[in-house]
């Protein structure tokens, strides 16, 4: 694959966020303003427009993703920074394998991708047919470990800092600068570190209870106040409530065991907790990090 034109695609794909940028700023995008712009231009969940992704690209004939469709029919987990992308599954199996094909197509050339959907006439993201499109840049992290989706977080600047950065040797600390740090890059670097542990844990699921992925979010376990790092080992998926808990020490992690242990004068039934362990998580955290935050738990 000639590298000039995957960077000419890429180039191409940039101009039409920036386009996407400026009418933003002024108002609402509508529905034809991401056809005209090319972001998107059909009536099926993946758009891959094969007769300008072809050829150079890929010459599988099936193009290569240029935006995805989520208006919350399927079980795509989306919350605007990070998340999982599933794989088509129709009657339609030829169109259904080409848009998987364009999907990994996108994945291997690291080329981004836009999310479109759609917005009431208040801004806000709905599941029905709306008169205003909300569009994102993201970019595919890698393939679950099932298969069945695409593992993805979304630039807020939309062109850098999409992952983030892969340590020489992976520690669950790691020394941070003492300055002052913007939201959206602290946004930017949670969202890519709970994709990061939706991969690593094949699933986008609490690891204590059946909470709806909709409220999934990504906790360090040594705290990033405590230069805890943002290594997949210093992590673990948690609902909201379990999230809260966690931080409030109500309940920590027996490192040998794996067992979840309460507070002395809470139980694991009025904590919610329907997982008595974490033994069945496919990466369990590293060790060094769980005993951090068990022998935290201890002094308290």
């Amino acid at each position: 694959m000639d590298n000039s034109f995957v960077q000419s695609e890429r180039e191409r794909r940039l101009k039409m966020w920036d386009e996407i940028n400026l009418i933003s700023q002024e108002r609402l995008l509508k529905s034809e303003d991401v056809r005209r712009i090319g972001c998107y231009g059909s009536a099926r969940g993946v758009w891959r427009d094969a007769a300008k992704t072809t050829g150079h690209l890929t010459d599988s004939g099936n193009g290569v993703c240029i935006g995805v469709l989520s208006v919350g029919r399927y079980d795509d987990n989306i919350d605007g920074g990070s998340g999982t992308y599933d794989y088509p599954s129709t009657d339609s199996k030829g169109y259904d394998e080409g848009d998987i094909d364009s999907l990994r197509s996108a994945l291997a050339l690291d080329l981004p991708v836009f999310l479109i959907q759609n917005l009431n006439t208040q801004g806000e993201v709905v599941i029905k047919k709306a008169p205003y499109r909300r569009v994102d840049l993201i970019r595919f992290l890698d393939d679950s470990p099932a298969g069945r989706f695409l593992v993805f977080t979304s630039s807020l600047e939309g062109k850098s800092d999409y992952v983030l950065p892969k340590d020489v040797t992976p520690s669950c600390f790691k020394k941070r600068e003492l300055k002052k740090t913007t939201s959206t890059s602290k946004k930017r670097s949670q969202s890519a570190f709970k994709a990061a542990l939706i991969n690593s844990h094949g699933k986008c699921e609490c690891s204590l209870c059946d909470a709806p992925k909709e409220v999934i979010e990504a906790a360090h376990i040594v705290p990033v106040a405590d230069n805890g790092s943002d290594w997949t080992g210093n992590g673990i998926l948690l609902c909201r409530n379990h999230h809260a808990l966690f931080d409030k020490q109500k309940w920590s992690i027996d490192p040998t065991h794996l067992e979840i242990i309460p507070e002395f004068d809470f139980e694991l039934r009025s904590l919610q907790v329907m997982r008595s362990n974490i033994r069945h998580l496919k990466h369990s955290p590293n060790k060094e990090a769980l005993e951090w935050r068990w022998n935290q738990f201890n002094k308290e």
